[in-house]
């Protein structure tokens, strides 16, 4: 119903406890056939993890027109649940090679950037990987500078920029 995300403290875990009780309700809703809520419920179940990609994509297709705040939302979620479901299926060198091509792919589709950190870390460094091996300079250099934006401060992740930004100057190199 609700992953906790907070302190271990009373306040951290009523703050869960209360994502727990807006989820029941929201549900509730949804079964009642509220069109609006049947929307906002879909939205919790793939911030959950509780649906994929394409599951999602078939109740849409029932669900009817959405906000454009919505719909945004919703289709960096599916990239999400798509980028889980690539993860998933990673079982050795070879996997992750096909599964940087699936993301990459998904990028070329103009599926966008995924919505949570879990999901765009794999999501660029993925397609880093592949535009690596393919020399793709311009996808190479996209994705840095994208895992840059998001996690650039990140006193752990120097070292892995320092390295790809050293990368990126041999791909260019090899372009000229």
């Amino acid at each position: 119903l609700a992953v906790h995300e907070g302190g271990r403290d009373a306040e951290s875990f009523g703050k869960t406890g209360k994502k727990a009780r807006d989820f029941i309700t929201l549900r509730e809703k949804a079964a009642g056939g509220d069109p609006a809520a049947k929307i906002d419920f879909l939205v919790a179940q793939l911030e959950a993890g509780q649906v994929g990609d394409e599951e999602a994509e078939k109740r849409l297709k029932e669900l009817g027109k959405q906000t454009p705040e919505q719909a945004k939302k919703i289709a960096a979620l599916r990239t999400g649940a798509a980028v889980k479901a690539v993860l998933a299926g990673i079982k050795d060198e070879k996997g992750a090679e096909e599964a940087g091509r699936k993301v990459l792919a998904m990028k070329k589709a103009g599926r966008p950037e995924p919505h949570g950190d879990a999901e765009v870390q794999p999501f660029w460094i993925l397609m880093m990987q592949a535009a690596e091996k393919d020399k793709d300079v311009a996808t190479y250099e996209e994705a840095l500078k994208a895992l840059k934006a998001r996690f650039g401060n990140v006193e752990e992740a120097k070292e892995f920029f320092k390295k790809s930004e050293a990368t990126l100057q041999t791909l260019k190199e090899g372009k000229k």
